[in-house]
């Protein structure tokens, strides 16, 4: 049974005031949360309100993992309590929670949530009423129910292209996809060996189909491999990637805007001052590659999104003390790109702030990249660790409030629809403005306008679950029929079709 659980109100608006730089703004907002631990955040929109809410897996001070929470936006950039929801027991015992996938699995336009343990193997599929309230609907055994389990991960996406979400996890050296029927039910689905323990959905080459970043956790390795999938849940050609020596992270996102995944690698030990970047190719060979300086010393995950609103990804990295490295990431940084590719110097849009205690602890995660509010501009989430064991953390959203050329038209409060803004009744005159904002079960890519078939518009704006476009098109005088795609990162497509007429 969910049971309330109390996330005290730490600072709002006053140790952490409005930030002010001359590309990127940010207000603000910070409260703690007891028993988050050294633990990843979730996000979504669980509730149908317009605002990304948080889930987690519960670190208790006993041990273990049983439980997930969820936290509702209270629409300032805080969160208000969470409810907490426990997996079955294990033969009598409690089991663990090694991860957590969202998505809409039933087509119901609600946010629901996958809970895979490692004791039992199973995962757990929690329905969401469109409310926020969730209720376990049933399980699957994706592991030996032997406990053999030691690191799990997973990537939720449409990998066999049916038109539903299927889960690919990676646990003991094997691949296992997942395949979903629309209804929150799965069936097994191909099974491969892989390099790695983490694995992170994109497509690399642009094809069209989901590929796989799979990489080690926690090793002094600094080797990833790219996994391409052929529409059908199977991944037969793989791509190795190395940086020259240390211990390296490596994540995904469309550094270029050229709508094909880019892999970032963070190697404090060979590069501290520099985030590589590996550029898709629909040659698989990832020929352009750069190196991007940073101000500090770079550790932990490099992510991308437009944060200045100039329609082109920004990096958002962790930044530590090069002298005092054994401190872990202490600051947030935005680095804002140029039409020319170049970048503008590191912004400092978080620095971690003294605790409690009187000591100044690390981030514990790599920011999020969400939606906190009912705007087109994507805002961030910092977790902070307020002691030395990171048993209660300080989380912080960042709101972006950054002047920017953004769409203004919004995205639907639910995980899969569009909503057109403009043209309004089917009537217009040409050049036509063309606003949409569009929401995907999975995270977004673009969206595209076609008129009579022929595609006119396309925007490459997507973060988190949405996507917009906001473009004029000059369309002949007459009766056209118009089609709106959102499609995400894994190549599944949305659609919308009405009908205009122009004097």
């Amino acid at each position: 049974m969910p049971r309330a659980k109390s996330c005290a109100l730490f600072v709002l608006c006053l140790a952490f005031p409005v930030l002010v730089f001359g590309q990127v703004h940010f207000a603000n907002h910070t409260q703690t949360c007891s028993n988050c631990g050294d633990t990843s955040f979730y996000h979504g929109d669980f509730n149908n309100d317009g605002y990304e809410d948080l889930a987690y897996i519960e670190d208790l001070p006993m041990g273990g993992y049983p439980n997930f929470v969820v936290e509702f936006s209270n629409k300032d950039g805080s969160y208000a309590s969470g409810t907490t929801y426990q997996v079955p027991l294990n033969n009598g015992d409690t089991d663990s929670i090694a991860q957590l996938a969202v998505g809409d699995f039933t087509h119901d336009g609600n946010l629901t949530i996958i809970a895979l343990t490692y004791d039992s193997g199973n995962a757990y599929l929690y329905r969401n009423n469109g409310q926020g309230a969730l209720t376990l609907q049933g399980a699957f055994a994706y592991a030996p129910s032997d406990g053999s389990v030691d690191s799990v991960s997973a990537a939720v996406a449409d990998y066999n292209h049916d038109g539903n979400l299927d889960v690919a996890v990676i646990n003991n050296g094997y691949l296992h996809i997942w395949l979903g029927d629309g209804t929150g039910s799965f069936t097994a689905g191909p099974t491969q060996s892989v390099n790695g323990t983490t694995v992170t959905v994109g497509d690399f080459d642009g094809d069209g189909k989901a590929d796989l970043l799979v990489a080690l956790d926690h090793s002094a390795i600094s080797t990833a491999y790219l996994y391409y999938g052929d529409g059908t849940g199977h991944f037969p050609d793989e791509v190795t990637l190395n940086l020259p020596t240390g211990f390296a992270v490596f994540t995904a996102g469309d550094v270029n805007s050229d709508a094909k995944s880019d892999v970032m690698a963070v190697d404090p030990g060979a590069g501290a001052s520099r985030v590589f970047v590996f550029y898709g190719d629909a040659e698989r060979q990832f020929a352009s590659r750069t190196s991007v300086l940073v101000g500090r010393c770079v550790t932990g995950n490099a992510q991308v999104a437009d944060m200045d609103g100039n329609g082109l990804n920004d990096l958002v990295v962790e930044e530590m003390d090069c002298g005092n490295t054994g401190t872990g990431p202490l600051y947030v940084d935005v680095l804002t790109r140029n039409p020319d590719s170049s970048y503008n110097p590191d912004e400092t849009v978080f620095w971690a702030q003294k605790a409690p205690d009187g000591l100044i602890h690390e981030i514990s995660q790599a920011p999020l990249i969400l939606r906190a509010d009912q705007d087109a501009t994507p805002d961030l989430l910092v977790q902070q660790c307020l002691d030395s064991y990171c048993v209660d953390t300080a989380n912080t959203t960042q709101l972006n409030t950054t002047s920017g050329n953004w769409p203004s038209c919004s995205a639907p409060w639910f995980a899969e629809g569009f909503t057109v803004c403009s043209p309004l009744n089917g009537a217009s005159a040409s050049p036509v403005r063309f606003e949409i904002g569009a929401a995907g079960p999975v995270p977004m890519r673009d969206l595209e306008v076609w008129v009579d078939g022929s595609r006119v518009a396309e925007q490459i704006d997507g973060f988190s679950y949405y996507t917009w476009l906001d473009q004029s098109v000059n369309l002949s005088p007459g009766t056209h029929n118009v089609t709106a795609y959102a499609a995400g990162w894994d190549q599944s497509l949305m659609k919308t079709s009405f009908i205009i007429h122009l004097q």
